[in-house]
């Protein structure tokens, strides 16, 4: 618990959400497959594996509104004495 809310153990959650929805195909649930794919546009290295891409319509994604929040929290922190 960290101020009364319970903290996710984000690689867990990652490693369920493989096992879970990735199927045979768990083991390609990585980042680095994800990076490899998706940045430097190598194919995906399990069988039948395909790419799928799509383009966020401009200003579908609210990145200000996130920032701000991220902001506001940082200084939150800051002011109670937390890094």
């Amino acid at each position: 618990m960290y101020e009364g809310c319970r903290l996710i153990d984000d690689s867990a959650l990652a490693q369920d959400l493989a096992r879970t929805l990735g199927g045979n195909n768990a083991a390609w649930c990585d980042n680095i497959t994800c990076v490899d794919t998706l940045l430097f546009h190598k194919p995906p290295p399990m069988t039948g594996g395909i790419d799928l891409y799509f383009m966020w319509p401009p200003r579908d994604r609210p990145e200000d509104e996130f920032r701000a929040t991220y902001e506001r929290m940082r200084a939150r922190l800051a002011a109670a004495g937390r890094p």
